[in-house]
């Protein structure tokens, strides 16, 4: 069978969903004809692919594939990517990787409502319940995300202290209603734990100006940006990782990979981060920093993970478990 995956994000771009866009492409092309069409071009083309790859912007060449395929994925709902599909209809699945078709804080667009619209011809996969809860899908199936197992593990430190904060330093992530929160953390706290806080973002100057004010620059330590290894030994050091997003996360791989360097996980509620902790974490109320103080002063006090449960529960979100969910679900479009 032949798959044609249209996204709007790809390699070289680094990103979450550009790390699962390609996860899923080449688990996929052991088992189907893949190709992937995509708008990011890659000027140095130095990664070497096992499927198929056209970086263009040209609507025709995309018609072109599209006439070639048995089945067109879109994995993020693009009206550019839309208009073969209007030309004359083919096995047609979205895979939907955020709670919103509008910009989260914005209101409904034109383009968000037409972004709907077409859902409701495309068979829909989504990557967490709360996604298709949160848009208002009528019919989809749910394949979680993954994390990378092989990268992110936890090897077995001793003495870890401190919260930990990892993601983009933008109003979304909550790294200010984090801080808030802990200013109160530290004003009830015997223990006083740190907050280590790993990224960057156009929030990073205020968030650091709030520190500033308060004189605690040895109590929150700005760590940068940090990738690979030097992210998962720097997760191996501390005890709890804090998830605040403030909007609706769709997954939440961070969370797992928090779990899997061996940290206690607090997440936001309401969303898909809690079906990425599951049973291994704790929850507060989004947006309350209260419920999230409270949450923090209990880290105080609390042991360590329980190790068999979180493997257990880890054994969802390898790149072999999605991409196997990925696999059975197109197998059972061969048979249709």
């Amino acid at each position: 069978m032949k798959i044609l995956i249209y996204t709007p994000s790809f390699y070289p771009r680094v990103g979450g969903l550009e790390t699962i866009n390609y996860l899923i492409a080449q688990g996929l092309s052991k088992y189907f004809n893949i190709t992937v069409i995509t708008p990011v071009l890659d000027e140095d083309n130095e990664h070497e692919y096992s499927f198929k790859i056209i970086r263009t912007t040209k609507t025709s060449s995309l018609i072109k594939e599209y006439i070639k395929c048995d089945l067109f994925v879109h994995s993020v709902l693009s009206l550019k990517g839309v208009l073969p599909a209007l030309l004359f209809l083919k096995k047609w699945i979205v895979i939907h990787h955020t709670c919103y078709f509008r910009v989260w804080d914005q209101n409904e667009t034109k383009v968000s409502r037409l972004k709907k619209f077409f859902s409701h011809f495309a068979h829909n996969i989504c990557v967490s319940d709360a996604v298709g809860k949160s848009m208002g899908l009528k019919r989809y199936s749910v394949i979680h995300n993954s994390y990378d197992n092989s990268l992110f593990k936890n090897y077995g430190s001793e003495n870890r202290k401190d919260f930990v904060f990892v993601g983009r330093l933008v109003t979304e992530k909550g790294v200010d209603f984090l801080i808030n929160a802990y200013l109160k953390y530290l004003s009830l706290s015997d223990i006083k734990q740190n907050l280590f806080i790993i990224g960057d973002g156009p929030m990073k100057k205020d968030c650091q100006k709030i520190v500033s004010n308060k004189k605690l620059e040895n109590q929150v330590i700005f760590k940068g940006q940090l990738k690979g290894r030097a992210l998962v030994d720097e997760l191996n050091k501390h005890k709890c990782l804090v998830v605040p997003s403030v909007y609706k996360e769709a997954f939440g791989i961070v969370a797992l990979e928090g779990l899997a360097t061996g940290c206690q996980v607090i997440g936001s509620d309401g969303d898909g981060i809690s079906e990425a902790i599951g049973t291994c974490g704790l929850l507060f109320k989004k947006e309350d920093i209260d419920s999230l103080t409270k949450r923090m002063l209990e880290m105080d006090n609390t042991s360590s993970l329980n190790q068999e449960r979180v493997n257990e529960h880890l054994k969802m979100f390898t790149p072999d478990f999605m991409v196997q969910k990925y696999v059975d679900y197109f197998k059972s479009w061969e048979r249709k």
